[in-house]
């Protein structure tokens, strides 16, 4: 049985250049790491690949740098990685990111379970991986923090606010994992050292058979029109009084509050 991860590599904090035409981000001008929530992903691959006869792999779209996060699953257990890196993928919105990676998928697959991050940090929309099973022709469940597959079929829990689902689905099939779904294990320094001197497969547009005009900002469907610095504003509230004028003040502040954000007043 062969699993697929597919993880981004995303900036560690806010001080990353922004292009001032594209507005998007110059993703080579920051620090980065795996996405948080993929981190979790990489962890279901690895439990499940456990298993005999299992194995995984592990794709990333980016610029070299990218290759940090294959770096990371790679030491975790996965058998092969691949950086999908090149020019004509800049700018990519959701739908044409999906569509790199599915023609990836198909370049090195067949493989029976795909795995995602929930969503990214730092575009958050959490459409890629919905697209990529639609593009993949296969099912696919949303915050599944746990796994189990005998090869053919597979056993998913998906937790839905504070309810916990029990879905089966035939393979192959796509699952997003969120973030808090399992403990990922951290790799040793060994197994680090080991993955960082190991090869990987770096592939272009035109490896995959994809018309660059389709592809990055060019080919986007959606694109970025203007992005503005905001700075968070915080201010506290001081309650003076007995307990019940506390108590009082409180719940008029609550409810001016909810009266903001188009609620009604609290019961």
């Amino acid at each position: 049985m062969k699993i697929a991860v597919c993880v981004k590599y995303v900036p560690v904090d806010s001080k990353v250049d922004v292009d001032p035409k594209t507005h998007a981000l110059v993703r080579s001008s920051g620090a980065g790491e795996i996405n948080p929530a993929d981190r979790y992903a990489v962890e279901m691959a690895r439990q499940l690949s456990e298993e005999d006869g299992v194995s995984f792999d592990v794709f990333t779209m980016g610029p070299d740098g990218a290759a940090r996060a294959l770096k990371y699953a790679m030491a975790l257990g996965a058998e092969k990685a691949v950086l999908l890196s090149d020019i004509a993928f800049a700018g990519s919105d959701t739908l044409g990111t999906a569509a790199v990676l599915a023609a990836a998928l198909k370049k090195y697959g067949p493989y029976d379970l795909v795995l995602t991050g929930n969503a990214s940090n730092d575009g958050a929309t959490g459409q890629v991986g919905p697209m990529l099973a639609q593009m993949l022709g296969v099912p696919d469940v949303t915050n599944a923090v746990e796994a189990e597959t005998d090869g053919k079929t597979a056993i998913l829990k998906k937790k839905d606010g504070n309810t916990l689902y029990t879905l089966k689905t035939a393979l192959p099939a796509l699952a997003s994992v969120p973030f808090g779904a399992n403990t990922p294990e951290l790799p040793t320094l060994r197994h680090q050292v080991a993955a960082n001197q190991r090869e990987f497969d770096t592939v272009s547009a035109a490896d995959l058979g994809l018309d660059p005009d389709t592809l990055g900002q060019a080919g986007a469907k959606s694109i970025v029109t203007d992005t503005v610095n905001v700075t968070a504003q915080k201010q506290g509230i001081e309650l003076i009084g007995s307990v019940d004028e506390k108590a009082r003040d409180f719940a008029d502040t609550v409810d001016k509050i909810q009266q903001a954000i188009g609620g009604g007043k609290h019961a």
